[in-house]
């Protein structure tokens, strides 16, 4: 026997074991499907295939092993297996299907191997005693509604590949403490920690660029966010809900807020621009906050009024002056009147200048040339087309925005 069949088994609800002889390189779709009666399950080294369906709602099955050769364990595989603890994906796997663990209400823990390069939609839905788990380095995708509902979940540990997580991920994940997004994640879905009501603190990366519809509401544990200065949209009901929240500090890269984005944040009071009005401001963006809730702006940014902006209390702030650094020039060039000043290593989403004197008597420093906020950390590169001095020294200062 080289393979056990589809539907080989399909019902068998008095089946209580099953003895797999090694040699077996596949098992079916529907093989064991609603086999209620079946309690440990060892799939031998040989198999290499495990189709769709083939354990699901097998509501007994308490322990299964997984060979060391099984590549691809398809849909729904071990969907509604409600009486299994735990499982070992072993290094072989690359595939795992959607819902191949759904509703596994009494799965506790879980070893995803090596091989695996996504996590696909619902794999793990609604397994509701799941308490930790960690996603390997080669993932590169989270599926929408992946861990949705793994209400015992207390931290993710995301693996320094994924780029994206889908919508509604980790939504209702109410045990949910924190997670760590590394850098390389640029897309985070609609509602992905939605109703993660012990979420204490959130850090977004500079890889992410917009925070999607609903993304952390009601999250009602939530006191601290740090948004990076590469965000430049804030969506719908972001942070609806958040009643933890006391102050927020809004990068100056943000150019829209989308309506009801921090609307019943019963604490909040006071949202600080860095830099000028968004262009795009949606209503009741920051309704229901605190008694006395104001915004705070910085003198000399434009688009705001005071005493009120858009409906809200607006409070012009003096600006702090900021640190600045000096960075290493790496290589200058004259050609006429034209400078060009090569320095490093600049961070991201840090402004930086081009200034001169004529000699070192001569005092300030004039700025020339200046770079908007970058968008990768590494070299500057800055231009003086007014070079008439031949005896002019430069220098590359920089400063947060």
């Amino acid at each position: 026997m080289r393979a056990i069949g589809d539907v080989a088994f399909y019902g068998y609800t008095s089946l209580t074991s099953v003895s797999v002889p090694e040699g077996v390189t596949s098992i079916g779709n529907n093989s064991f499907y609603g086999c209620t009666g079946l309690t440990r399950f060892i799939i031998p080294n040989s198999v290499t295939y495990v189709g769709e369906r083939a354990f699901r709602r097998c509501r007994s099955l308490t322990s299964v092993t997984i060979g060391q050769s099984v590549r691809s364990i398809h849909n729904h595989a071990f969907a509604e297996c409600i009486g299994l603890t735990s499982v070992i994906i072993p290094d072989t796997v690359t595939f795992i299907g959607e819902e191949a663990f759904a509703q596994c209400y009494s799965l506790a823990g879980v070893t995803i191997g090596t091989g695996v390069t996504s996590i696909e939609v619902r794999t793990f839905y609604a397994c509701e005693n799941l308490t930790r788990v960690t996603i390997p380095d080669q993932v590169t995708a989270i599926g929408g509604m992946a861990f949705y509902a793994c209400k015992s979940l207390t931290s993710v540990a995301i693996g320094k590949s994924v780029t994206s997580i889908a919508d509604e991920a980790f939504r209702y994940c109410t045990s949910l403490t924190s997670i760590t997004i590394p850098e390389n994640i640029t897309s985070i879905g609609t509602g992905a920690f939605d109703r993660c009501e012990s979420l204490v603190s959130v850090t977004l990366p500079h890889s992410i660029t917009s925070i999607g519809v609903g993304l952390f509401s009601n999250c009602t544990s939530l006191t601290s966010v740090t948004l990076p200065d590469s965000i430049t949209s804030i969506g719908i009901s972001a942070f609806y809900g958040c009643p933890g929240l006391t102050n927020v500090v809004l990068p100056s890269s943000v150019i829209s807020i989308g309506y009801d984005a921090f609307r019943y944040c019963a604490s909040l009071t006071s949202a600080t621009f860095k830099g000028n009005a968004p262009s795009s401001f949606g209503s009741n963006v920051f309704s229901d906050s605190a008694p006395g809730f104001a915004i705070q702006y910085y003198e000399g940014s434009s688009g705001f009024t005071s005493p009120t902006w858009n409906g809200y209390p607006a409070v012009a702030l003096s600006r702090p002056p900021q640190p600045t650094v000096e960075l290493k020039v790496k290589s200058f060039t004259r050609t006429g009147e034209t400078v060009t000043v090569t320095a490093g290593d600049g961070l991201r989403g840090w402004i930086y200048e081009l200034q001169r004197i004529g000699n070192l008597d001569v005092i300030p420093w004039v700025t020339v040339a200046t770079v908007p906020p970058l968008a990768v950390a590494g070299l500057v590169e800055l231009t003086d087309t007014t070079a008439s001095a031949p005896q002019a020294l430069y220098r590359v200062v920089g400063h947060a925005p």
